[in-house]
């Protein structure tokens, strides 16, 4: 659900540390190895795209996996 995530992720004050927060369950979601292809591509894009979904700063998250 978008507004959960949107809800924890006003939680982070720092704007560069909501990046680092979303990288991080993205790679605690690989790990788990229950997402792969076109689901792993769209939870990255989800992921890159979710601050600018929620009105928060930055608007677009870079995330290395």
């Amino acid at each position: 659900d978008v507004q959960q995530c949107c809800n924890q992720l006003e939680q982070i004050q720092d704007p560069q540390c909501r990046c680092e927060g979303l990288m991080k369950v993205v790679q605690q979601e690989e790990q788990t190895g229950k997402v792969q292809g076109r689901q792993r591509q769209q939870m990255l894009q989800t992921a890159e795209n979710l601050p600018g979904l929620c009105r928060l700063s930055p608007q677009r998250c870079e995330i290395q996996t």
